[in-house]
């Protein structure tokens, strides 16, 4: 919807759609080149504001994601980029809560540990997309975006949907 991550071997970085025009979304294991990219930081996250459209130029095999549980994230302070940009495989409980004054999906732990879901990648609404899911445990694999300080979570995009 609003951008895509690109994953170069080491870790991932997220192509923001700032330009405002649509844009094709790579499909998954596309190799691409991202021409005419600006760099910025938004809320301690690395990511490209700016770039022209892409094309792909061959495939690649997207690595396993590291399995790890949502208190080790959660446990990580503001700005420690441990996790960030990292593809990893989640447990956890789906439920609805704010982000601010927005509804939004959470995926949460038995302690309470949580992290918000963001739109990210997706084509449909977070809230849509998990409503038949609402307080039901699953699994899920995500790209850890960034820790945000008005939201007071860490940030994930689910790439399964």
């Amino acid at each position: 919807k609003y951008g895509y991550y690109l994953y170069d071997g080491t870790g991932c970085i997220y192509i923001n759609n700032v330009k405002g025009t649509s844009f094709a979304i790579p499909a998954v294991g596309d190799i691409v080149t991202v021409p005419n990219a600006e760099y910025d930081n938004y809320y301690n996250s690395n990511l490209v504001q700016k770039a022209d459209p892409v094309s792909a130029t061959g495939s690649y095999t997207m690595p396993t994601a590291e399995v790890v549980t949502i208190a080790e994230i959660t446990a990580k302070p503001a700005k420690d980029h441990t996790y960030e940009a990292h593809l990893v495989t989640i447990t956890g409980t789906i439920y609805k809560g704010k982000a601010g004054s927005y509804d939004a999906i959470y995926i949460k732990d038995a302690d309470g540990n949580q992290i918000y879901l963001n739109y990210g990648t997706s084509k449909t609404d977070p809230l849509t997309t998990y409503a038949d899911k609402l307080d039901t445990e699953v699994t899920i694999t995500v790209v850890i975006s960034q820790y945000h300080t008005s939201y007071g979570c860490w940030i994930a995009t689910d790439l399964t949907y």
